[in-house]
């Protein structure tokens, strides 16, 4: 767990008194770029859980910790992991399972605390965009991508109603969240023909997360494509 440094020089003038609580979960992302996703937030990074980790000891130490560091929660963001090397020649659906499993008891635990906030809150999922057009050469990250896309519009239905909302900033490249991959020439060359030709950084991903989380637009279970075009 690493408690989360606030920088509110850019932050809403409406939430200066009390920026938004975040969780951030991730797998072995940079103190950098842990600081650089929360800018004008307060929060914890926490990791998600790992292959065969005991599920009930990590969500009562999950727990623990927003009790102490962020007791009013109201923004989580998952951000997925890719595949490990070596799991993307053919859809490794153990992989898939387990991986996706586990996302939906931290959730199902997180949920509660959104719920009982009693302030709009909101449920972000950083992944590979490219799981929307399922690419030959990751399958299993795409696989993985679509299954979460199915389960924001779910919590989007099941959550609205306690002003929880859920939504997927979908990129397709990010070294610094560790959504990358080695492109082949083919693909290379499809995007440097995309609409930008460019790829969003961390802290374009920050401000995304900002217009939905202090937006007043009524955007739940939708998917935001930050991959410069390649996907139209």
């Amino acid at each position: 767990m690493v408690e989360l440094n606030v920088n509110t020089e850019n932050q809403d003038a409406r939430t200066t008194e009390r920026p938004p609580q975040l969780l951030i979960l991730g797998t072995g992302i940079t103190q950098a770029a842990q600081e650089s996703l929360s800018a004008g937030f307060h929060g914890i990074y926490y990791e998600l859980p790992h292959a065969g980790e005991n599920m009930r000891a990590y969500l009562k130490a999950l727990n623990a910790q927003l009790k102490q560091s962020v007791p009013i929660l109201n923004t989580v963001v998952v951000v997925v992991p890719m595949a490990p090397q070596g799991h993307e020649e053919q859809v490794d659906l153990q992989w898939v399972e387990e991986t996706f499993g586990r996302t939906i008891l931290v959730l199902q635990r997180l949920s509660q605390n959104l719920m009982s906030s009693k302030t709009p809150s909101q449920i972000i999922f950083v992944q590979f965009a490219m799981g929307e057009s399922g690419h030959p050469n990751l399958i299993t990250s795409s696989t993985l991508s679509g299954a979460n896309i199915g389960l924001v519009k779910c919590l989007a239905k099941e959550l609205g109603r306690y002003a929880v909302s859920a939504n997927v900033i979908g990129v397709s490249d990010c070294d610094e969240l560790n959504i990358s991959f080695d492109m082949d020439d083919a693909y290379q060359k499809l995007f440097d023909l995309s609409g930008l030709g460019n790829n969003a950084n961390v802290e374009k991903i920050n401000s995304a997360m900002h217009h939905l989380v202090m937006s007043e637009m009524s955007v739940t279970g939708q998917v935001l494509r930050m991959d410069g075009g390649i996907l139209m």
